[in-house]
C-alpha cells in the first residue's frame, strides 16, 4: 500500500504550543518551526499534548518530526489555505540536520496557473488534492520553477501526481523608513515541488 502523504522536517521550535482543539479527551496544539535551511522557512506542526510531554519540546529546542500534510481553512483569509504538518512523532534532536522533505501522490485539482516573472523565470501553481482515511482530502497548493513549469505545460485536472518537495514560505519586504526595509518570512502554505511527474493509478490509504 503506498504512503501518499508522508513529511519529515527538523528546525528550531520559535513559538511554544498554543491550543487548538480537544479531541476524544487528548488536547492537540500548533507550534511554530524554523527550519535549518538556506531560506530559514517556517510551518506549523500540529501536534498532542502527548507529544509534547513526552518530549518536554518547547521554545529554542531543536526537533525532529515526522507526520503528514494537512490542510485548514485559514479563518483570517477564506481564499488561502493553511497548511500543517500533522505529527505522528517528534524528537528532540541537536544534529545539524536539515532534513525537510515532503511526498505526496495525489490528484491535480485546480487548473494550472502558468506566470513569468520580471527576471522572465517561469512558475506553475496548482493544487493538488491528497486522500487520507476518513473520506477525507487534503489540498495542498504546488510551486515549481523554470524546468517544473515547462514541464507541466500540458498538464490537466484530473491527473494523477507524485510529487518530491519541500514546505516553502514566502518572504515579504516590509518598508520600516525611507531607509530602511524589513525581509518578514511568513508561515509556509505551499510546497515547492522538484521531483514530480504524472502516474497512471496508484493506490490510496
Amino acid at each position: 500500500m503506498m504512503k501518499n502523504n508522508e513529511v519529515s522536517v527538523c528546525g528550531e521550535i520559535i513559538r511554544n504550543g498554543v491550543f487548538v482543539y480537544e479531541n476524544d479527551g487528548e488536547k492537540f496544539y500548533d507550534i511554530l518551526l524554523k527550519m535549518e535551511n538556506e531560506q530559514m522557512d517556517v510551518c506549523t506542526v500540529l501536534l498532542s499534548e502527548r507529544l509534547l510531554e513526552n518530549t518536554e519540546a518547547c521554545k529554542g529546542t531543536r526537533v525532529s518530526v515526522r507526520g503528514s500534510l494537512r490542510s485548514y481553512s485559514n479563518r483570517e483569509n477564506r481564499s488561502r489555505l493553511q497548511l500543517k504538518v500533522f505529527a505522528k512523532t517528534l524528537f528532540l534532536d541537536d544534529t545539524d540536520n536539515d532534513n525537510c522533505e515532503v511526498r505526496l501522490t495525489g490528484t491535480i485539482c485546480k487548473p494550472i496557473i502558468f506566470t513569468t516573472t520580471n527576471k522572465g523565470e517561469k512558475i506553475a501553481r496548482t493544487v493538488l488534492s491528497v486522500e487520507r482515511e476518513g473520506n477525507v482530502s487534503d489540498y495542498i497548493p504546488l510551486i515549481t520553477y523554470d524546468y517544473g513549469a515547462e514541464k507541466m505545460q500540458d498538464w490537466k485536472v484530473g491527473d494523477k501526481l507524485l510529487a518530491i518537495g519541500t514546505l516553502k514560505s514566502k518572504q515579504r519586504k516590509e518598508k520600516i523608513s525611507d531607509m530602511e526595509m524589513y525581509i518578514k518570512t511568513e508561515v509556509a502554505d505551499e510546497v515547492f515541488i522538484g521531483i514530480f511527474d504524472r502516474i497512471e493509478g496508484f493506490e490510496e490509504i
